[in-house]
């Protein structure tokens, strides 16, 4: 049984045709009545061609070889990296220190102004972070918490033994603050012993908001009432 796929398949003819871009032969299997000009390789060098003359439509003049070139924008100062690089070095090169890690490294006399100078993007970005996590969710707080040293003991014994018990605590009580002011990091005792305190004082903003929990509580408070226990 032939489909209308395999029939139109059996109708394609291969034909030659020659490039109007390189001048060379090239097959293309004919379908649609479609008849390309340019063989799959030069279709993408035209078509980038045309995107580039649509997009550099601004003349500019290099400030390093006077060369004037075609730009995106008219803000436009280097012809190409080479030329940008010659530029940026062109009062030689200095000597500075990563405020992250402290490594010494060499970089044009530009940039000795900057107030801020890292060795490269990893400690741009570990200097950033460590100020506060990216997210206030409690996984990413954790995470942040681990990353730079501060599960490493406990803030009310000191216990250090085993890093991987410490438990994060929310100072509130509310899981859903998770600012570094509200946290603290304690050993499974000394967050066992925060909670047991409240849990005697019968402190309300303690109690889980779970229906099922809540439905049990009420029950256990009426029997009490009865003097069932």
């Amino acid at each position: 049984m032939t489909t209308r796929k395999s029939r139109l398949r059996e109708n394609r003819k291969l034909e030659t045709r020659v490039c109007a871009e390189c001048k060379l032969p090239f097959e293309w299997l004919m379908h649609d009545g479609r008849k390309p000009k340019y063989c799959p390789p030069c279709k993408y060098i035209v078509s980038a061609r045309k995107q580039r003359a649509a997009t550099y439509i601004h003349p500019c003049t290099c400030v390093q070889c006077g060369t004037v070139y075609l730009a995106k924008r008219k803000t436009g100062k280097y012809c190409s990296p080479k030329c940008e690089q010659a530029y940026r070095y062109r009062n030689g090169v200095v000597d500075l220190t990563c405020i992250n890690c402290g490594t010494i490294f060499r970089r044009c006399a530009a940039d000795a102004k900057r107030k801020k100078i890292y060795c490269g993007r990893e400690c741009m970005w570990a200097d950033k972070i460590k100020k506060a996590p990216r997210s206030n969710k409690f996984a990413a707080v954790r995470k942040w918490f681990s990353r730079f040293g501060r599960m490493s003991e406990c803030e009310n014994c000191g216990y250090k033994e085993i890093p991987g018990i410490l438990i994060i605590h929310h100072k509130d009580r509310d899981r859903n603050n998770n600012k570094i002011p509200n946290l603290a990091v304690l050993c499974p005792d000394c967050h066992a012993l925060e909670h047991l305190a409240e849990n005697k004082k019968n402190w309300n903003g303690h109690q889980s908001t779970d229906p099922r929990k809540i439905a049990a509580r009420e029950a256990t408070k009426q029997r009490r009432e009865r003097g069932e226990e």
